[in-house]
């Protein structure tokens, strides 16, 4: 999933990655980084746990691209979380289910204050048992 996610990123350059401070996110983050351009920054984010508030996380995200103009950022995090966050993104988006490992990129257009899904990806160990 880290190399496919290194194939999409635009110029191929993250400029954060935010990481939850549980060990299973380190332990991601730590195995996805030798496949991913060097981070501008990342920061262990204590807002990212499994029952962080998407709204509060969005609101963040949201102001990093548009104060901070930061370009691409990495969000690795857990469910449910993870779930209530692309849904407070990408208003009108219901995920029926959002597996382990799966990779969602989304667009934030700082100027109309609106975000679109871009695509999903679901790794192929996921999709075979389905």
């Amino acid at each position: 999933m880290a190399k496919l996610l290194s194939e999409q990123l635009p110029n191929e350059h993250l400029d954060v990655v935010l990481v939850s401070p549980y060990l299973c996110a380190q332990q991601t983050w730590n195995a996805c980084e030798k496949e991913l351009p060097q981070a501008t920054t990342v920061m262990i984010d204590n807002c990212i746990t499994p029952y962080g508030k998407s709204d509060q996380v969005s609101t963040y995200l949201r102001a990093l691209v548009s104060v901070k103009k930061k370009t691409s950022i990495l969000v690795i995090s857990h469910l449910p979380l993870v779930g209530y966050l692309i849904e407070e993104l990408v208003l009108g988006l219901q995920l029926t289910t959002f597996p382990t490992s799966s990779i969602v990129c989304i667009n934030y257009d700082s100027d109309t204050k609106k975000s679109s899904l871009l695509w999903l990806k679901i790794p192929l160990k996921v999709q075979e048992s389905s």
